[in-house]
């Protein structure tokens, strides 16, 4: 529910004094998020995903490459930054993922089994 995924049916929530209903896109700035399940978009490369999200979290433009180098750099991905993520093996989809919760300075990181899988 802090994440938007699901809709509470009852109660209240917050994370970092943002209220989830309240303040939702700025705790979306904020929030990195990891699920369970790859949601990676097929046509995309591992440095298109970094890229995209990114821009969702708010990076500033002028940025944006530098922040995407570094995250490929930490997480190994170099080899296969233009790879679609169709054509990944089940870690490399993992790390793609973790990177995209990472991206953009996360104040807070939600991570279900970052790691399974992982090359």
């Amino acid at each position: 529910m802090l994440t938007g995924l699901l809709h509470p049916t009852s109660g209240r929530g917050s994370a970092l004094g943002l209220d989830i209903f309240d303040d939702q896109d700025k705790l979306r700035e904020n929030l990195g998020v990891c699920p369970q399940h790859n949601i990676l978009f097929e046509y995309l490369t591992v440095r298109e995903h970094l890229e995209l999200y990114a821009t969702f979290k708010g990076v500033p433009l002028n940025q944006i490459k530098k922040r995407v180098d570094t995250m490929i750099f930490e997480l190994e991905l170099d080899l296969i930054q233009n790879q679609l993520a169709s054509t990944l093996s089940g870690g490399q989809k993992r790390k793609t993922s973790a990177g995209i919760a990472l991206i953009g300075d996360s104040k807070v990181v939600l991570l279900d089994e970052p790691t399974s899988g992982m090359d």
